[in-house]
């Protein structure tokens, strides 16, 4: 099963549909697109994720009440927004 994603420098925008699966991903890379948002469909990941990578996107917020629930994340990054 696919365990990682690496999306970077794809001028990715929406990550809705990533949100929306039940996909056992452990670790999702992000970086350098031009999302703006983080939908709070991403605690659907929270069974697996251990590492979430959005740097150098254009988050204006995050969904805090539901990234503080996935116990299992413990890497976030998401400077340069």
């Amino acid at each position: 099963a696919l365990s990682g994603l690496g999306m970077s420098y794809n001028q990715i925008t929406d990550i809705s549909s990533m949100a929306l699966s039940r996909s056992p991903l452990s670790y999702v890379f992000l970086g350098f697109n031009a999302i703006q948002s983080v939908p709070p469909e991403i605690i659907n990941l929270s069974d697996s994720l251990t590492y979430l990578s959005l740097p150098a996107n254009q988050l204006t917020t995050l969904p805090a009440e539901q990234i503080v629930k996935m116990k299992k994340l413990t890497g976030l990054d998401v400077q340069y927004n």
